[in-house]
């Protein structure tokens, strides 16, 4: 039997309680093990592509949390819950507002940028990356001056990979985005006019349908 999460759990980057949370398995997610070290499983998340690893999200995870799933699951797809058009994903990331910012979460009691875009497009359906530079490499490409509703922004520092990314609320000229924010004076899942130090560093777009 395939195995996979018992409930919310983190992923760790080393297998030990305080390692740092790369990201988390939502309960029933299937996962690959590939070894166990003592109270700890190595595994691969098969629903959060990686480039990192071909078969999904690497990391460590308590041995305790997993469990069997029914073959039944894919480990490849699953399904929607929400609608995927611009509008409809724009709705379901709304449903994260105020919600924390947390390095690696994928939930309403705390989520990263990336966490956001990931655990949205997969409730309407869609396996996308789990990194923000992930989801800008495999996504397709938009013209900043061609997105809608429901696109993706992305935003890099000169000569580096991108780092944050959000859901555009609305397109030029009035350029809102809903995101999880990793810095500044608020940390939660906003929707707001890009500031201008997000205007800065805006290095393209692209769309999840």
């Amino acid at each position: 039997m395939p195995t996979a999460a018992r409930s919310l759990c983190p992923v760790r980057r080393t297998p030990e309680v305080d390692g740092e949370q790369v990201t988390q398995l939502l309960p029933h997610e299937p996962v690959g093990a590939l070894e166990v070290v003592g109270d700890w499983t190595r595994v691969v998340a098969l629903w959060q592509p990686s480039s990192l690893d071909p078969a999904g999200y690497p990391g460590w995870v308590l041995s305790a949390h997993l469990g069997q799933v029914d073959e039944a699951v894919s480990a490849v797809s699953y399904p929607a819950t929400t609608g995927a058009d611009g509008p409809a994903l724009v709705a379901a990331a709304a449903a994260y507002l105020d919600t924390p910012y947390v390095w690696g979460g994928m939930t309403t009691d705390g989520v990263d940028c990336s966490g956001l875009v990931h655990s949205v497009a997969r409730a309407a359906g869609r396996c996308v990356p789990r990194d923000a530079f992930d989801q800008a490499d495999q996504l397709l490409p938009v013209a900043l001056d061609e997105v809608r509703v429901g696109d993706l922004y992305f935003f890099a520092r000169a000569g580096r990979r991108v780092h944050h990314v959000g859901f555009v609320a609305a397109p030029a000229p009035a350029r809102r985005m809903l995101h999880a924010p990793d810095s500044g004076p608020v940390r939660r899942v906003v929707e707001e006019d890009l500031p201008a130090d997000r205007l800065e560093t805006l290095v393209g777009a692209a769309r999840l349908l």
